[in-house]
């Protein structure tokens, strides 16, 4: 039974109750984002360190309240990549990789490719450039 649901039941809908513990808050807050929309579908959720900025939590707060989404289907983490609001509560289908996961779901993928010149000779040997 989800957190923040009560055993009891009136007329075969069940009691909420306020979540109790931090991340249960954290992950009602980010389930009722989804659910409306505001983190659509297939989206990338904001980076752990900026939910706990935003929430003023740990990052071991914000992962528990991700653990608790993931476990309700809501959203998938990914090691590396990031946390995904799933399409329309199914994961994303990523075995041709994410970007055409992405695309086939309606988003456009995009990345940041930065360059830099190392000028310092000694520098650049011991980094193997």
């Amino acid at each position: 039974m989800r957190a923040g649901v009560s055993a009891g039941v009136s007329a075969g809908v069940a009691e909420r109750r306020p979540p109790a513990r931090k991340h249960e808050r954290i992950a009602a807050v980010l389930e009722s984002e989804i659910r409306s929309g505001a983190l659509p579908y297939g989206r990338q959720l904001p980076a752990e360190s900026a939910l706990a900025a935003r929430f003023r939590v740990s990052r071991t707060t914000v992962r528990a309240a991700l653990a608790v989404l993931e476990t309700e289907g809501l959203v998938v983490t990914r090691p590396g990549k990031g946390s995904f609001a799933t399409v329309d509560d199914g994961a994303l289908d990523v075995r041709n990789g994410w970007a055409l996961a992405i695309v086939d779901d309606g988003a456009e993928p995009s990345a940041d490719v930065r360059i830099a010149t190392v000028e310092d000779p000694a520098l650049a040997e011991r980094a193997g450039l």
